[in-house]
């Protein structure tokens, strides 16, 4: 995994086998750690399987991704983009949450964030 510090906030997209997921439960849990740690996303779950955008401050990313690779509902974790950005795609949601906020302004700024990215990361999030 490459970190970047040269920007102010770094985004980390990767993705993970849900071994056992209650979605509510994990979106309630990671928006009141993520508020606390200045950092946004998306969480999608979809056919056992975790996909999920942390953006914030460097090492507020790094501390959130290293409890979420140490935790028994992820397995397989596979790290799909790890940039520096100049700006958030998803700053005012502590996390956002697919498919239990099918919310069109979440689908839109998805679309936002994943236009331009590799087709692995499209499938992913948009399931193409």
């Amino acid at each position: 995994m490459a970190s970047n510090d040269t920007g102010a906030l770094r985004r980390l997209i990767y993705t993970s086998r849900a071994n056992d997921h209650d979605l509510v439960d994990i979106l309630r849990v990671s928006r009141a750690n993520n508020g606390i740690d200045g950092i946004s996303g998306l969480l999608l779950a979809k056919q056992g399987m975790f996909a999920q955008v942390l953006e914030g401050p460097p090492e507020s990313v790094a501390t959130t991704f290293e409890r979420i690779r140490h935790d028994n509902r992820h397995s397989q974790v596979e790290v799909l983009s790890d940039t520096a950005e100049a700006e958030r795609a998803f700053g005012d949601w502590a996390m956002a949450g697919l498919p239990g906020e099918d919310d069109v302004s979440v689908r839109e700024r998805l679309a936002v964030l994943t236009n331009g990215a590799p087709a692995t990361i499209k499938m992913v999030f948009q399931g193409s």
